[in-house]
């Protein structure tokens, strides 16, 4: 299939919690006119997991990497937008570390119907990261969404064994736990008032993990979603009619 554009946010390779064989398998059986990395891309909050794989997974998350070199060279415009957990990559603007990929801390983005979007990762309007007082706290709770991942892995094992479908445990409890406390919908409502008072007709973004379209106020929300859940590995793509769809490589394969 071919994209005009498409958006990937929270892929977070060089974790172990990465769904990078599925990644690499969109990647390579799509062409692309321009592709949005929005943030998380290389997670280097666990860089340290990358050499506890076995030579195998490496390769899958390298390959991801190269694949994408090998669209930016053969014409596609794939643009970089960091997030938290790559921050570090901010340090390279206006380098040409990746070749051709181009590096950006935020980036307009207009459909073929003429909406305008703000593409951001989105950490930015977090309080959890963005103040260090709260920083331990944000960190705490990110570990205890790994542990949940591999509570989530040996828990389907035993569902698959008895023939049933994959459920998502961690998903389940995460999205619980945040709409129990608001802070989903505080945060939806906090970006898109953002973009709203700067003349912006949606907001594209990451970060939560939970892939979505929807109108706050006029104004258009949409979550990426992520890489790092066999039930989720999520996009989004404008479809040729510049409409924002979200599109799940899970559910098709």
């Amino acid at each position: 299939m071919h994209y005009r554009a498409v958006f990937i946010s929270d892929m977070h390779l060089a974790s172990k919690k990465a769904k990078a064989k599925p990644l690499n398998d969109f990647l390579k059986h799509n062409t692309f006119e321009t592709i949005y990395l929005v943030g998380d891309v290389i997670d280097i909050w666990r860089f340290r997991q990358a050499f506890a794989m076995s030579a195998e997974k490496q390769n899958e998350h390298l390959e991801v990497v190269e694949r994408l070199l090998k669209h930016a060279r053969k014409g596609t415009a794939v643009h970089y937008i960091w997030g938290n957990h790559d921050e570090f990559m901010a340090k390279f603007r206006g380098h040409q570390i990746f070749g051709s990929v181009s590096l950006h801390e935020r980036m307009d983005h207009t459909t073929a119907n003429g909406t305008r979007f703000l593409v951001l990762h989105g950490h930015q309007f977090d309080l959890l990261t963005k103040y260090p007082v709260s920083g331990f706290i944000y960190k705490a709770g990110d570990w205890a969404y790994e542990v949940l991942l591999n509570i989530n892995e040996a828990f389907n094992w035993c569902r698959r064994a008895i023939g049933m479908r994959y459920w998502s445990v961690s998903k389940y409890i995460k999205v619980k736990v945040k709409r129990a406390t608001q802070f989903i919908e505080s945060f939806e409502s906090v970006v898109c008032r953002y973009a709203k008072e700067r003349g912006y007709g949606g907001v594209i973004c990451g970060h939560l993990h939970d892939p979505k379209i929807k109108s706050v106020d006029g104004i258009v929300y949409a979550n990426c979603g992520c890489w790092t859940e066999k039930d989720n590995c999520t996009f989004l793509y404008e479809d040729e009619n510049g409409c924002l769809k979200v599109g799940s490589y899970a559910r098709t394969h």
